[in-house]
């Protein structure tokens, strides 16, 4: 009996699970897989799993045809698996969000399925962030999976709200600069702004530049123009902070220039820095003249 005949005879069988082991040993996997799971019931299919030994490649699709989630659940965790990190990487796959977000956080099940920290992280950023959130507050779990600084950094930055990154970069021990790679995916450049100048977080002048550097260019000029006595404590210069800066954003720069409070000095530094395509695209009949020569001369900052 061929596929389609057997699946014909399986849509009239009132006993289909009696119709299905009679007939299936001519039946690839995937042809078995698909009459399991358009014609069984959770039930037959426990109970097909309960008495029969089968590889894990049948085990895992069969118990992920089991449409009842808690019984999918409580099916998987009956069974073992030749490598069992492969198996609960597609088994979490195929659950809901609750379920997901539930079981990432269950250490015994972690530890039963050695569940890879790739896996973990995959299924962490498919979560909403409620429940994203609410797994990275878990520090001891954090550190129970071995994630490294680096992989709370990049969970943080995938944070929404500005104050709960802030709230939860502070619960963990990280290094200066995943803090500073945090603080740079802030929205609000006025946070930016408090952070650096407040600086308890122990910045240092390339952080302090780097953190302006990710801010919207009519602040960065706001930042120089109203805090020049901090930026020269700090020794923070603009012509740094622009040369960190894509061509768009030193091209915008320098169009509002202009409008910021800079010295002669500085403008001059910072027209030096700009990138070789940046000074192409200026328009030097917009710029006062004293400055359309500066274009022109090799970046080197020391002798302005």
């Amino acid at each position: 009996m061929d596929f389609e005949q057997l699946k014909q005879k399986m849509e009239n069988s009132e006993d289909k699970l009696n119709t299905l082991l009679d007939n299936c040993k001519h039946l690839n996997n995937g042809q078995l897989i698909d009459l399991v799971n358009e014609y069984l019931t959770d039930e037959e299919i426990i109970q097909i799993l309960k008495n029969n030994d089968f590889d894990d490649f049948l085990k895992i699709n069969f118990i992920m045809s089991i449409k009842d989630e808690n019984k999918r659940i409580y099916m998987f965790r009956q069974e073992t698996f030749e490598d069992p990190s492969w198996q609960a990487e597609q088994f979490l796959e195929s659950l809901s969000e609750e379920n997901r977000a539930n079981l990432i956080q269950d250490g015994d099940f972690l530890k039963q399925y050695a569940v890879r920290q790739y896996t973990f992280r995959n299924i962490l950023k498919s979560l909403s962030q409620e429940h994203f959130i609410q797994i990275i507050e878990n520090k001891e779990l954090m550190e129970e999976v071995g994630l490294d600084s680096y992989d709370i950094e990049d969970f943080i930055k995938n944070i929404i709200k500005d104050n709960e990154k802030i709230g939860l970069m502070e619960k963990y021990d990280l290094p200066i600069n995943r803090k500073e790679s945090i603080i740079c995916s802030l929205q609000d450049d006025k946070k930016k702004e408090q952070i650096i100048l407040e600086n308890k977080y122990g910045f240092d002048i390339v952080s302090f530049e780097i953190i302006l550097s990710s801010m919207q260019t009519e602040n960065i000029g706001g930042f120089f123009s109203v805090h020049k006595e901090f930026c020269e404590a700090k020794q923070i210069v603009p012509y740094n902070v622009v040369d960190m800066l894509d061509v768009d954003q030193q091209l915008e720069f320098v169009g509002k220039m202009e409008d910021f409070d800079l010295t002669d000095k500085e403008k001059k530094e910072i027209l030096v820095i700009l990138k070789d395509e940046t000074k192409t695209k200026i328009d030097k009949l917009k710029l006062s003249p004293i400055y359309r020569e500066i274009l022109d001369i090799p970046c080197e900052i020391e002798e302005i």
